[in-house]
């Protein structure tokens, strides 16, 4: 411990040390926060407030086509009661799944498959280069959205725009 003039340059030290520490800390809570609020921004946005396009009872079934193990699923369909702006749906997200709709009538339609029933054939071999073929499965997009189970996000496009809406209350309907 040394004095000079009465000053304990010791004491000096430890602060300057602390203080280091402290602008590190600071530092680090500075980019966390950073990321955060960035992550928050990517995110997709959903205008709930006006649906561009009056819709009536959103429902989804269950459906099949031909060989059941293979050609199944879950339907939803939007029926559209008024579309005085000529809007067309692009796609749906529900369940976590993503599906293009398709305009029906007077409504639209969008079919989820399962991944378990897109059989694929595999080459096996003990040899390398005979896997060479093989496709890599594709995974599922991941919805941007959280939504719970009764609910669905639609997109739509306006201009270059794309834009989205959720509906809830989906209801399931027998065949």
């Amino acid at each position: 411990m040394r004095f000079f003039y009465g000053i304990n340059f010791e004491l000096l030290i430890l602060n300057h040390s602390m203080f280091k520490k402290m602008r590190i800390l600071k530092n680090i809570i500075v980019v966390w926060i950073s990321i955060v609020f960035f992550q928050c921004a990517s995110t997709k946005k959903m205008d709930n407030t006006i649906i561009p396009l009056e819709i009536g009872e959103v429902y989804y079934q269950d459906w099949s086509e031909g060989d059941k193990d293979i050609n199944s699923g879950i339907k939803i369909v939007i029926p559209v009661i008024s579309n005085i702006n000529n809007i067309m749906l692009n796609a749906v997200y529900f369940r976590g799944q993503h599906a293009i709709l398709i305009p029906d009538n007077d409504s639209y339609v969008g079919k989820f498959e399962p991944l378990l029933n897109k059989k694929q054939d595999f080459i096996m071999s003990n040899e390398p280069y005979a896997e060479f073929g093989n496709k890599v499965p594709k995974l599922p997009k991941e919805a941007p959205f959280e939504l719970n189970d009764n609910e669905c996000a639609v997109s739509y496009k306006i201009g270059e725009t794309i834009k989205y809406f959720k509906v809830s209350n989906i209801i399931k309907k027998g065949l």
